[in-house]
């Protein structure tokens, strides 16, 4: 059965351009769900490492 489909003029190209764009969609989503967990980790990472003279926060307690 799927043999047939795969075989039928149209029917293959129509599913591998399906499939590459599952794949593609997938694999793109993936990508910016990293990126964003990426930055949500590295900005408290930035401000730990900033030198307190410059952490905003911190100012406006001493004053």
């Amino acid at each position: 059965m799927l043999a047939q489909i795969l075989t039928e003029p149209g029917f293959g190209g129509l599913i591998v351009m399906v499939v590459l764009i599952a794949c593609l969609s997938f694999y793109g989503s993936l990508i910016l769900w990293i990126a964003r967990a990426r930055e949500q980790t590295e900005e408290p990472l930035r401000r730990a490492r900033r030198p307190k003279a410059q952490q905003p926060e911190l100012e406006g307690a001493r004053s």
